[in-house]
């Protein structure tokens, strides 16, 4: 899975550490900041239901693309932001990924489930 791959090769995108969170931080600190982060979020999920719909020669505006991108999408939001509450609380990176991992496995399987007897799933 994509989340552990990342999380083995030690992977920026999912380092929980007191330079990310400083990173977090400053964006959390700054309105302008949080109104692009925003605007990527929304741009990732067109991208990724683009890509799901194209995957199996649907239009993009597909329900089913648009769900699992979605589901997606807050399942790596979700996870991200519960592990930084607990790298927060004690400061353990290894503590923090694990929460991460725990959620988006959780997350996919409630996305497995969702997009069952779909062309996604």
């Amino acid at each position: 899975m994509l989340a552990h791959r990342l999380a083995a090769s030690q992977s920026p995108l999912v380092e929980f550490s007191a330079a990310s969170e400083q990173f977090i931080e400053t964006i959390e600190s700054s309105e302008t900041l949080k109104a692009r982060a925003r605007a990527i979020c929304d741009e990732r999920a067109e991208l990724l239901t683009a890509a799901l719909s194209e995957c199996v020669g649907r239009e993009s505006t597909d329900s089913g693309a648009r769900l699992a991108a979605g589901l997606f999408l807050t399942t790596w939001t979700v996870a991200t932001s519960q592990a930084y509450w607990v790298f927060r609380q004690g400061e353990d990176t290894d503590e923090a990924k694990a929460a991460f991992l725990a959620l988006v496995d959780q997350g996919i399987v409630g996305l497995k489930a969702a997009m069952n007897g779909t062309p996604y799933a």
